[in-house]
């Protein structure tokens, strides 16, 4: 009786620290990853270091001398867009889920996962 109370105690210890820390982990990526030029399909948006941006979409006939600004932060996996527009600025809070040298996955506020690949044409 009593190894069977022992045991039932241990499996509650270890339980209990099991479930400490269960909380889920965000992933981390390295900033300097995303500085250069970035392609979706025709959508082309290109991160400059002092957190200035630029996004074009040649779908409509928009080259990069006419491209959108933007300026951008991030932090770990939050990307934040703020997109200057006629009515003011218009912020974009992106989640980023991949970053290395050649691919950039991020989900916007709904949900939608944006792949682009890095243009190596620079």
């Amino acid at each position: 009786m009593k190894r069977g109370c022992k045991l039932v105690i241990g499996l509650a210890v270890l339980l209990a620290l099991c479930s400490c820390g269960s909380e889920p982990v965000t992933p981390t990526f390295d900033e300097a990853l995303l500085i250069g030029e970035w392609i979706e399909n025709t959508v082309h948006e290109k991160y400059l270091p002092e957190g200035l941006g630029t996004t074009w979409d040649t779908a409509d006939d928009v080259a990069e001398e006419e491209a959108d600004t933007f300026n951008w932060s991030f932090d770990g996996s939050r990307l934040i867009q703020e997109h200057h527009m006629v009515v003011g600025v218009v912020p974009r809070i992106l989640t980023v889920t991949k970053l290395d040298l050649e691919n950039l996955v991020y989900e916007d506020s709904g949900g939608v996962p944006h792949h682009f690949f890095r243009n190596d044409t620079l």
